[in-house]
């Protein structure tokens, strides 16, 4: 969900809302700044973090996503406001990791460190690609069925 979204709402807005690459980019630059100012500010209470803070955290990343909900009504101002909490809510991945580690001696984060990073990465990919084939079928089965007439 988090990296197939970068893959796929930069092609969603330029093919199918028809931004031009600096629309794009000032629909998509809200996600960056609310990164940027969001990790200036580290989070110190990681003792603190409890299930209800990730669930609302979860909660915030789902009203983002269906904010948008891909749709081709929507305007540049839900775009940029969706991505503005998109980028907020990157700051959610340092508590998460800091808490897949919390059980680990710091002398041994070596091993664990590599393994998180290696299935972080294997696991984005494979999201980046069920959703970029979901949509790639989404798209022929649209394109069949405007093309076909129907007759009852």
């Amino acid at each position: 969900m988090l990296f197939g979204s970068i893959l796929l709402l930069p092609l969603f807005v330029q093919q199918l809302l028809g931004y031009n690459a600096f629309l794009s980019g000032m629909v998509l630059a809200p996600g960056g700044i609310a990164t940027l100012i969001s990790m200036l500010f580290p989070v110190n209470s990681f003792k603190k973090l409890t299930l209800s803070s990730l669930a609302s955290g979860l909660l915030i990343t789902t009203y983002s996503i269906l904010l948008c909900a891909l749709n081709s009504y929507i305007d540049f101002n839900t775009v940029a406001f969706q991505e503005l909490l998109w980028g907020l809510e990157w700051d959610g991945l340092v508590p998460l990791t800091s808490l897949a580690f919390s059980t680990i001696k710091k002398k041994r984060w070596a091993m664990p460190r590599v393994i998180f990073g290696i299935i972080r990465n294997i696991a984005g990919s494979f999201g980046i690609a069920i959703m970029y084939d979901d949509s790639g079928r989404r798209a022929q089965f649209i394109s069949f069925v405007s093309s076909s007439s129907l007759i009852l």
